[in-house]
């Protein structure tokens, strides 16, 4: 009966980390990425808070994926990493995709105003960027569900990581592999004033973790995203953001002006919405919630809803019998 029960216990032990693991076939050391064997399954570690870029020599297969980084519980980041996986799990981590970015007139006052729509992922796209939350501080962790492994990725140099709106165009969600910087009169001067860049360290009132608006003197860590305004001429040439008569960019493109404040609508894998938060673009501050009622398509109600139905107040569900 003992021996019965032990192998029944080490069974369920196995199941737990997945049937699949097993030591590496290769492994691999950078000041980055390092793929080695940690208590009988390939554990690849992505150091997130070097500013070396990520550089992928070639494929590989492992168990679990840990991303070394700074978090702050229950707040949102951005990521990007070049493995994919269908089958995994997370204990304290979520990953968004940004899906649809719209402007809309804000409660007839004609004024308007810009919201994101982002989706909980079931899987994960190698090279893609997504929205990034964590419940706790400690190292996100994705492991390898059953008989399926995660995918390492081979980088390229140079490689687009990009993520499109569905309906925008003009919008695109960018990651990085290398630490980037926007300085004026540099390569990437064109880009300032269209990009919502990412803040790695917290400054003055600018939160870690969040979008910005880029100005001269910005940066950018390896494995993040940022949001960019693809505004362009009809001959293919970007227009020159407007500037102040001091110089200063002056974040406009074109006839559209860029926004302030940015909503993010998170819906869970059935696309029900489970938060509504608010994204600064100026002070790059990201609130869970905002005040007010809204359906459970996320639209802002101007009133307390006299219809019996589930709705959002100031972030909680709320029920109206």
């Amino acid at each position: 009966m003992k021996k019965a029960f032990l192998i029944s216990a080490m069974f369920i032990a196995a199941s737990a980390v997945g049937a699949w693991a097993a030591a590496c076939a290769e492994t691999y050391s950078s000041s980055v990425l390092t793929i080695e064997t940690v208590n009988g399954q390939c554990v690849a570690t992505f150091d997130a808070t070097s500013e070396e870029s990520l550089v992928v020599p070639k494929d590989f297969t492992v168990n679990k994926v840990v991303l070394e980084r700074s978090f702050n519980g229950n707040e949102f980041q951005t990521i990007v990493l070049p493995i994919s996986s269908s089958n995994f799990y997370t204990q304290n981590a979520q990953f968004v995709k940004l899906e649809d970015i719209v402007k809309e007139e804000n409660q007839g006052q004609g004024k308007y105003k810009w919201r994101i729509s982002g989706m909980e992922q079931n899987n994960i796209i190698e090279n893609s960027p997504y929205l990034l939350r964590t419940w706790n501080n400690a190292p996100m962790e994705i492991i390898g569900n059953g008989n399926e492994p995660i995918k390492i990725h081979k980088t390229m140099s140079d490689q687009k990581l990009d993520s499109k709106f569905t309906n925008n165009d003009k919008w695109v969600f960018r990651g990085t592999y290398t630490y980037k910087t926007w300085v004026k009169d540099s390569v990437n001067s064109a880009e300032i004033g269209h990009v919502y860049g990412f803040a790695a360290t917290k400054k003055d009132t600018i939160a870690a973790g969040s979008f910005v608006r880029v100005a001269s003197g910005a940066f950018i860590k390896p494995m993040r995203a940022y949001l960019y305004y693809n505004n362009t001429s009809q001959g293919g040439t970007q227009n020159e953001a407007p500037k102040f008569a001091n110089g200063n960019i002056l974040a406009k493109a074109a006839e559209e002006e860029l926004p302030e404040t940015i909503e993010v609508v998170i819906k869970d894998k059935d696309g029900n919405v489970m938060s509504i938060a608010q994204m600064n673009t100026i002070t790059g501050e990201i609130t869970s919630s905002i005040e007010g009622w809204f359906d459970l398509k996320g639209r802002r109600l101007n009133a307390k809803p006299t219809q019996k139905g589930t709705y959002f107040n100031n972030g909680k569900k709320v029920v109206i019998k």
